[in-house]
């Protein structure tokens, strides 16, 4: 299964330092490819260069990041915004674990998955 993936997911890995790829493939049985935004690859960029445990965060989370496939997407979009987008093109659900772009992405229809905090993946699969 291809995902989308948005920032947060890569800093969570790098904050936990658990192989949350493999508990999502366990979970939903097949391999899944990580596909990121180039604007959420920038926006890495942007917080690793910050002090501070963030920083450090953004710094290895980046490096997660790099082993991704990268969607391009217009420069000027918001890492939100393109994941929306590559979403909508793409037909990929988007993995996040950011509350506020689960509900723009349920607002919008698009598919997510996500961790609980527990770490127990979810998938929201809403109707197109």
């Amino acid at each position: 299964m291809k995902l989308l993936v948005d920032s947060s997911f890569f800093i969570l890995c790098a904050d936990v330092g658990r192989d949350f790829v493999a508990v999502l493939e366990d979970y939903l049985g097949e391999c899944v490819e990580l596909l990121v935004p180039q604007a959420v690859l920038d926006e890495l960029r942007s917080l690793s260069g910050r002090r501070g445990r963030l920083g450090r965060l953004a710094r290895v989370a980046l490096k997660l990041a790099s082993q991704a496939g990268v969607v391009e997407n217009e420069p000027s979009k918001s890492a939100d915004d393109a994941l929306m987008e590559s979403a909508r093109r793409l037909n990929l659900p988007v993995l996040t674990v950011d509350r506020k772009l689960l509900q723009a992405l349920r607002g919008e229809g698009i598919p997510a998955v996500t961790l609980s905090k527990t770490g127990r993946p979810r998938v929201i699969l809403e109707p197109r």
